[in-house]
């Protein structure tokens, strides 16, 4: 153990003097991170070094150079994230500072499309976004339920679309029958896209749980995937996205007890109105997912329906700007067709406001009072202060409250893995804090933050299967990310995050939670026709019950333009085919998959 965490800290400081090296050969030509334009926080546009939080944003530049195809596979290489790209439907995601612990259910950091939360029950199917329509993706690793309601505690990924996008046709293939193909055009003001994925053996052979009697089973089956994609931009006042995915699998768990056959279906359909300061956004959102055992017969269902409208005002007051807002969703949830059926409404009124102290010093306060059927009134309060050390540093304060309604499953239960549900649950909700530090550097930026949470109310399974509200989850740790220009052809970046993440029950009393220690690094290079990058995430000092103490899982990807309309990108991900279990997860990493890709612009 010790020996592969002094391993993957050698890994990570031989890119930082590789970097220094290229740095000391080449001219530097610096892209100034810290300029970039941050929304997310606030919904007010600032540069990132003026965000009184952890944040990072990625351009399309930043992301054309990763090779990815789509949000899921870009977002391993966004520093600090821990990507649930797992072989079942239900589980994929993102998390940050830890929080995934694998006693929970498997739910996603808030995950948001121009500013609209588009998580259902937990989750978004990220998946679905063409990187060639994303303009830029920002991420905010701590939480913000004042501006933007549940799911925040997670972090959050706000993914802002380009009003078009680039004509492309591309298909592919790879090791364990992997196949791939799609098609993205732009007809005027219409963006349409679609992508399409199968493969006939995704996951491991492995060992299910930690008892001295290990049961053998197999993660992952073929699976095929469906991605739907509309974007609409009539002009500069309307705004009309619409998403679908569609995914089966023939199983995702086989062992003794028989295979779980999962069949997945997430709709989106998004209406922005905007009118100077006035924002206005409506929304519906449909998930249903069914899972069959082949030995039992036991079904899963699980249904639910949202729809909802958020309206919004920015007025400005001298040098002072104040946000104020309001929002109202039904969601209509089932657990098993006909049974259990249940509609919880949320409503809210919401205000921020940002004003400057003096000449280097800001503050933003603000707060969120929610009423949820069946479930009461949350009061979740915010508060941010910035101080600029100068034009290229600052120093932030960040304080808030968020929190997480129980989903369908939790409520519920589920059948087909032996859950049991439990309709008293209340929401978890606690206090999120962080003050940290923003460099601009020439050729670099620097970024650290220590962060507290402090979570009552915390949703997990007990020794029964059943799901309760454990009495407290608290995680106090330090976070930095570092980014470096080398040259015109070389960037590297480097990121980690060392915590102590614990859960307090009844029957455990305190316990770890979730990993201590996560460290993320990247490099990439870009030369006229050629572009390489290569990424690592490690996670260690993993729970004392967990099978596995650590996990590497090490990305590639090569590409070639051949000329300006055709180019080519070879992938290699799990580079050394670890079977290893992320402790969040719960499942193992994916097979070593190698795949090749061509790319017809037109």
């Amino acid at each position: 153990m010790k020996k592969k965490l002094i391993l993957s800290t050698g890994i990570l400081f031989s890119m930082l003097v590789a970097g220094n090296c290229y740095a000391a050969a080449d001219d530097i030509q610096g892209e100034f991170k810290l300029d970039e334009m941050v929304v997310t926080a606030s919904r007010i546009e600032k540069k990132d070094i003026d965000v009184p939080a952890m944040t990072q944003v990625y351009n399309e530049k930043d992301i054309e150079r990763t090779g990815a195809t789509n949000v899921m596979d870009f977002m391993y290489n966004v520093l600090g994230a821990e990507v649930l790209d797992t072989t079942a439907p239900a589980k994929n995601g993102v998390h940050f500072r830890g929080t995934g612990s694998s006693s929970r259910m498997r739910t996603s950091a808030l995950i948001m499309l121009n500013g609209t939360p588009i998580n259902i029950q937990g989750r978004a199917d990220i998946s679905a976004i063409p990187v060639t329509a994303i303009k830029r993706i920002e991420v905010l690793n701590g939480g913000g339920s004042v501006l933007y309601g549940t799911d925040a505690l997670d972090g959050m990924v706000n993914i802002i679309l380009k009003d078009t996008v680039k004509n492309r046709l591309y298909g592919g293939f790879g090791t364990h029958g992997y196949r791939e193909g799609g098609i993205a055009i732009q007809a005027d003001k219409l963006s349409l896209a679609y992508d399409g994925r199968k493969i006939s053996e995704r996951g491991h052979d492995g060992i299910l749980g930690n008892s001295n009697v290990p049961t053998k089973v197999r993660y992952g089956g073929k699976y095929d995937s469906s991605n739907y994609f509309a974007h609409l931009v009539p002009d500069e006042h309307l705004d009309v996205v619409y998403m679908q995915r569609d995914y089966s699998n023939d199983y995702f768990y086989r062992g003794p007890s028989g295979y779980n056959d999962p069949d997945a279906e997430s709709r989106l359909l998004n209406v922005k109105y905007k009118n100077k300061n006035l924002n206005v956004s409506t929304y519906w959102k449909d998930y249903e997912l069914s899972i069959v055992n082949d030995k039992t017969g036991l079904t899963t269902d699980n249904w639910s329906k949202v729809y909802g409208i958020d309206i919004n005002n920015k007025f400005d007051i001298g040098k002072a700007s104040i946000i104020v807002g309001g929002n109202f969703d039904s969601e209509r949830m089932a657990q098993t067709k006909g049974t259990y059926r249940r509609t919880q409404d949320t409503t809210a009124i919401y205000m921020l406001l940002d004003a400057p102290v003096s000449e280097k010093t800001s503050v933003s306060v603000g707060g969120r009072q929610v009423y949820i059927s069946d479930l009461g009134n949350k009061f979740c309060p915010q508060f941010n202060v910035l101080h600029k050390l100068d034009e290229n540093s600052s120093l932030f304060l960040n304080v808030n409250k968020a929190f997480r309604t129980p989903l369908a499953e939790e409520l519920f239960g589920n059948a087909g893995h032996g859950y049991t549900g439990n309709l008293a649950l209340r929401p978890e909700e606690g206090w999120l804090s962080e003050i940290g530090w923003k460099k601009q550097f020439d050729d670099k930026s620097v970024k650290i933050a220590v962060f507290n949470m402090d979570i009552k109310n915390r949703i997990s399974k007990d020794a029964t299967k059943t799901f309760v509200n454990n009495d407290k989850f608290k995680n106090t740790g330090v976070e930095a990310l570092y980014e470096q220009n080398i040259d015109s052809k070389w960037k590297y970046n480097v990121g980690m995050t060392y915590s102590n993440p614990k859960e307090k029950s009844v029957a455990k009393g305190w316990t770890q939670a979730d990993y201590k220690f996560m460290g993320t690094a990247g490099i990439h290079y870009q030369l006229d026709k050629y572009n390489a990058s290569l990424n690592v995430q490690y996670y260690g000092l993993q729970t004392p019950s967990s099978k596995d103490k650590d996990a590497v899982n090490f990305n590639f990807n090569m590409g070639y333009k051949f000329d300006k309309n055709s180019s080519v990108i070879f992938r290699v991900k799990n580079i050394a085919d670890s079977d290893k279990s992320f402790e969040s997860c719960g499942s193992q990493l994916p097979k070593r998959a190698v795949s090749l890709t061509y790319y017809l612009d037109f």
